[in-house]
């Protein structure tokens, strides 16, 4: 189980060099408020960047296009199995050929997929209504039973999902009606909707998956769903194409774009000249550097995120366990300083380890607490040196651990060793290759003498602020590393998970996030809305991070 956990995590942060309760649809229980819409930030904002527009979609397509040709500036998609669909080259494509029973809208909020409606009728069942008249690309209906067995794939410990840790809390997945299938849960859990929008609840077909076997998600063995653009072909480390699919189910979905061609470009430079001169159509995650540069030959537009930047503890001993010292460390970073240069202003300080984007329900509530946290934008070296003599004027050494390549957490941690310096603290930093990087999160061995790592790879799946805790906080998580234990934090959480109400469900997660937030655990460095760069000939792509990976984005891809 642990090593799935180390292969999704490698494909995030392979990924990374270079990574909420649902609206109210029919039969669905409890329901949420939205104000996460679009804002326009002019002035200074803890949210979104001051000049920054952030919006969730762009202005819709009028015309059919023959071609778009875009970028997956992370690399290319290991696997277009969705066992395997994780990090973001996979989902990118995946979220545009194969169709999960639920989707992310542009507004971070789930709607019907697969799923004309769910209902949630005790704490631990759900049941999800099947659409009917669905029809694979090979002309083959889409039954219950495909259902059934794509989802139970993931429970199966041969195949080796890289959902492991959400499944272990599901008991059982079986049809109970001639068009319903029913989730069973462990113990109580509101989350299972949202990951029914995931690759944990994406759709395949069943005799074509077990035809093909292990070479399911290949190049060589492609793939058989429902989605709005058909499976082509794959030239491994050149291209994968994507042709229309005539037949969707979902006319509103209809695709005006009649073939996707997907590079895999990596380079910044190469990127931003393609994406000038028109090779490349369109990209999200644009690199910082190459926005200057595409002036003219297009539009930047900046969506909703679920990403955050955390400087991470991930030692159970040491100096990096001391409180004071965290503290320190923390209240001496120059976060403002960090998002005006580092990130060009396009990003700005965070104030809690929740990224804001992710307050989709019970919206006020988080955000007071977000406020009212406490962390500084700005150093405050005279307080953190009297922590740093509180603690005894530690002089041992401390080191962040990066991955190489990745120049943008290389200047973040340059500025934590900088402002670590300026109150007594040694703190070294070491670029590490990614596999090794990769070990850090999975083997306490490789851990030794780091104690701290920083990355752009702290992204959650869903606008939902409980799944912060479930990654972080959790007493038995695979990714809390420095042995954070509370049993109350435990206890809170396991009350949020079965809470339906959402601001009952806020009330009591805000009580977990601040046990967990003071003391300082995972540090908080910076947020930044998703970058979207469409040329002149193209619109209509949503804009907000993770739509494009748990929604078919490029159906809404159309001429000007």
């Amino acid at each position: 189980m642990f090593d799935q956990w180390k292969k999704r995590w490698e494909m995030r942060s392979i990924a990374a060099i270079s990574a909420l309760l649902a609206l109210a649809i029919a039969g669905c229980g409890g329901s949420s408020s939205n104000s996460t819409s679009s804002t326009s930030s002019t002035a200074a904002s803890p949210f979104h960047p001051a000049g920054v527009t952030v919006t969730p979609t762009t202005p819709t397509s009028s015309s059919t296009v023959s071609q778009v040709t875009w970028d997956e500036p992370y690399g290319e998609p290991a696997s277009l199995d969705p066992l395997k669909s994780y990090a973001l080259p996979e989902n990118t494509v995946l979220s545009n050929t194969c169709d999960a029973l639920l989707r992310t809208g542009p507004e971070l909020h789930l709607q019907p997929g697969l799923a004309s409606s769910y209902t949630h009728p005790t704490a631990t069942t759900w049941v999800f209504k099947i659409r009917q008249g669905v029809h694979f690309w090979d002309g083959q209906p889409l039954t219950v039973s495909d259902v059934v067995y794509s989802l139970n794939r993931h429970l199966n410990p041969k195949l080796g999902t890289f959902y492991t840790a959400w499944v272990a809390d599901i008991k059982s997945i079986a049809q109970s009606g001639p068009q319903e299938v029913t989730l069973t849960t462990k113990v109580p859990d509101v989350m299972v909707a949202q990951m029914m929008a995931s690759g944990l609840g994406t759709v395949i077909e069943k005799a074509y998956a077990e035809a093909k076997g292990e070479a399911y998600g290949t190049a060589s063995g492609g793939i058989m769903c429902s989605g709005p653009f058909e499976f082509k072909s794959w030239q491994t480390g050149q291209q994968l194409t994507l042709t229309r699919n005539p037949s969707y189910w979902d006319a509103a979905l209809e695709p005006k774009v009649q073939t996707l061609v997907f590079k895999f470009i990596t380079d910044t430079t190469t990127l931003t000249n393609a994406l000038s001169s028109g090779a490349i159509d369109g990209t999200y995650e644009v690199p910082i550097q190459g926005i200057p540069q595409l002036g003219s030959a297009g539009k930047m537009y900046y969506g909703l995120s679920t990403n955050q930047g955390i400087l991470q503890p991930i030692q159970k001993t040491g100096l990096s366990t001391n409180v004071k010292v965290r503290e320190a460390l923390s209240m001496v970073i120059d976060r403002s300083g960090i998002a005006k240069t580092v990130f060009q202003g396009l990003a700005v300080p965070e104030l809690a380890a929740v990224p804001p984007d992710s307050f989709s329900y019970a919206t006020q509530q988080y955000q007071q607490w977000y406020l009212g946290v406490g962390t500084p934008t700005t150093p405050n070296v005279t307080a953190a040196r009297k922590l740093v003599e509180e603690a005894g004027n530690p002089k041992t050494a401390m080191t962040i651990g990066i991955q190489q390549g990745d120049s943008q957490s290389a200047q973040v941690a340059t500025a934590i060793q900088s402002a670590a310096k300026s109150i007594g603290l040694d703190m070294q930093v070491k670029a590490l290759p990614t596999a090794q990087y990769v070990e850090l999160i999975f083997n306490e061995k490789a851990r030794a003498g780091i104690d701290w790592t920083t990355g752009n790879n702290n992204y959650i799946d869903q606008a939902e602020p409980l799944q912060v805790l479930y990654y972080w906080s959790r007493s038995n998580s695979p990714y809390n590393l420095d042995g954070f234990a509370n049993s109350e934090v435990d206890s809170l959480f396991a009350q949020a998970r079965a809470q339906n109400n959402p601001s009952q469900r806020a009330t009591l997660a805000i009580k977990a996030l601040q046990l967990w937030v003071k003391p300082v655990n995972n540090i908080p460095l910076y947020i930044y809305p998703e970058r979207l760069f469409m040329n002149k000939r193209i619109t209509g792509a949503p804009s907000s991070f993770s739509t494009f990976l748990y929604y078919p984005w490029a159906a809404e891809l159309g001429g000007t």
